[in-house]
């Protein structure tokens, strides 16, 4: 079950680490299979147990704050389209960057079999 469930906080946690920007991000999108997995993804990467058990670290990643994570809705409310969360995913969290006019959005998507992944955009205006 761990691997079904916590894919998209393994992708957070290990892109937020290796490329220390969790406090610059000011956009989170995050893949929602189904409404309890973002809140569990979200309480485990605030456990130091989880932590430490999952992923070998000394403490916690830390609390993302929940007003930058999915404002525009999830794939339960905005939709989870066959073939296409990916590129549903990337449109809202570009629309929020332009939006916000925040820097970075972060976007963690889960995919069959436990697997994950994470992007990092950046606005660039010209």
């Amino acid at each position: 079950m761990f691997e079904l469930l916590f894919h998209v906080s393994l992708s957070l946690t290990l892109f937020c680490l290796t490329h220390h920007l969790n406090l610059f991000v000011s956009v989170y999108v995050c893949n929602q299979a189904f409404a309890g997995q973002v809140l569990a993804n979200l309480k485990a990467l605030d456990s130091d147990t989880w932590a430490k058990e999952n992923l070998g670290l000394s403490s916690r990643v830390g609390e993302l704050p929940y007003e930058r994570i999915n404002t525009m809705g999830g794939s339960l409310s905005i939709g989870h389209p066959f073939a296409a969360t990916g590129i549903r995913l990337l449109a809202t969290a570009t629309n929020r960057l332009h939006m916000d006019r925040g820097q970075f959005a972060l976007v963690a998507a889960c995919a069959d079999g436990g697997m994950a992944t994470a992007v990092l955009l950046e606005r660039c205006d010209d």
